[in-house]
């Protein structure tokens, strides 16, 4: 049956059917609370597989799926139908937003003001991220360095909360008496971990 649109056929554990232009696509895809995700789909009257893995907490299993489709569009009709990316990453927003994963660009207007960042400098540690340390960043902001690695930047967004623009997730801080006694990484916070790290210095 000639379709505009992708069709559901029928569904299976762990594989969905559907049409698109008379042409039967297989899709499996899976993934963890990390972020981290798999995707397979497979157009058998082309030949063409795409196979997508990612591991980019929290956007793994969004991500792959819009890659995979845009490849897909690319091997069969030659130009992406749509911009995937931006259409899985609304679908997305709500649940990652839901579970405090990432935050909206800006604080809802009654929000309290950010705190100063004196409060949160310094440095921080949990058993099995080890240290992370927090300075100051340009602009107001904070870097925070995990271990010997990445750094990453975060602007104020209210009260402790402040956001990393790039993923959009949390540095939540447990600030009591003018001083942060910890801080939450919401990047790093899956699998059953909290992502808390507490103040050592």
């Amino acid at each position: 049956v000639a379709s505009d649109g992708p069709t559901l056929l029928a569904s299976s554990p762990g594989w969905t059917l559907s049409s698109f232009d008379d042409r039967l696509i297989a899709t499996a895809e899976g993934g963890l609370e990390s972020g981290t995700g798999a995707v397979v789909t497979l157009v058998p009257d082309d030949g063409v597989a795409v196979i997508v893995l990612a591991n980019a907490s929290p956007h793994g299993v969004w991500l792959g799926r819009a890659l995979a489709r845009t490849l897909i569009d690319l091997a069969v009709v030659g130009i992406p139908r749509e911009d995937w990316v931006s259409r899985e990453q609304a679908a997305a927003a709500p649940g990652e937003r839901s579970r405090g994963l990432t935050l909206p660009p800006l604080p809802p207007a009654a929000a309290p003001p950010p705190r100063p960042r004196g409060a949160c400098l310094g440095t921080y540690a949990d058993r099995y991220y080890g240290e992370v340390r927090v300075g100051r960043a340009p602009g107001g902001g904070l870097a925070i360095r995990l271990g010997r690695g990445e750094t990453l930047h975060y602007m104020p967004w209210s009260a402790d909360v402040w956001r990393e623009a790039v993923s959009g997730t949390a540095a939540v801080f447990d600030v009591r008496a003018g001083r942060a006694r910890g801080v939450t990484l919401t990047l790093l916070s899956f699998d059953g971990r909290r992502g808390f790290f507490a103040r050592v210095d």
